[in-house]
């Protein structure tokens, strides 16, 4: 998880104190570290500092291409060419990699639907997903806040969010309209789901479906967060 330089920096400064107190330390502890001046010191004053500084340039390496792939996965403008789009954002290409916390990992985009209209889960306007409109570059914004990113294991690859019952054609159509609008702004990798308020407020339950057509309750909550849930859990 952690690069070869940083490992060894953290070890010999964890070393070299008799106690540590947390979490005061941690802000210490942290920039001595990863502060760029205070880290080329240390690894110049290290033993094995030819070995770091080999392994300092790999992992600036690293980081390089992974900026270029963020830069790469920004939004972009609600005039974006969607023949671009569909070259740049393919399912394996490294952008996508970069959109779901560089890794193997799944982006979900949650939407509060209330059986016509989509809108942010703690509500607001519905999403107009129209380009070419002054308003499409805010749209595009307010998705990507819904965004979460979660890791396909344990839960097996999630394919799309389940139908509502009651309304599938309406979600359908919303559904259709909203994927076309995500992959020409550049955020076609994204999941969509419907989701419903929970009783006694405050998070919200829907259902997606992984790739092996198992379907998962998921659950999110303005403290909790995003978690999956168990059929016995209410």
């Amino acid at each position: 998880m952690y690069d070869p330089t940083t490992l060894a920096l953290t070890l010999k400064l964890v070393a070299a104190c008799p106690a540590l107190e947390l979490p005061i330390d941690i802000r210490r502890l942290v920039e001595t570290v990863y502060d760029p001046a205070l880290r080329a010191a240390a690894i110049d004053r290290a033993p094995n500092a030819k070995a770091l500084h080999v392994a300092e340039k790999g992992t600036q390496e690293k980081l390089g291409v992974r900026r270029t792939n963020a830069q790469r996965a920004c939004i972009a403008p609600a005039t974006f060419d969607p023949m671009v789009a569909e070259a740049y954002y393919g399912d394996d290409d490294d952008t996508v990699q970069a959109l779901t916390r560089d890794g193997e990992s799944t982006t979900l985009l949650p939407v509060l639907w209330d059986g016509t209209e989509a809108r942010p889960l703690d509500g607001g306007d519905p999403f107009q997903l129209k380009l070419g409109t002054a308003s499409a570059w805010v749209q595009a914004r307010r998705l990507l806040e819904q965004t979460i990113s979660v890791p396909s294991y344990p839960w097996e690859r999630i394919e799309r969010g389940a139908r509502p019952s009651g309304e599938p054609s309406a979600w359908e159509e919303w559904e259709q309209c909203a994927e076309s609008f995500l992959r020409q702004v550049g955020l076609g990798g994204a999941v969509l789901v419907p989701m419903r308020p929970a009783p006694g407020g405050g998070s919200w339950r829907g259902l997606v479906v992984t790739r092996q057509g198992k379907q998962i309750r998921i659950a999110y909550g303005l403290e909790r967060g995003l978690w999956f849930r168990r059929e016995d859990d209410e």
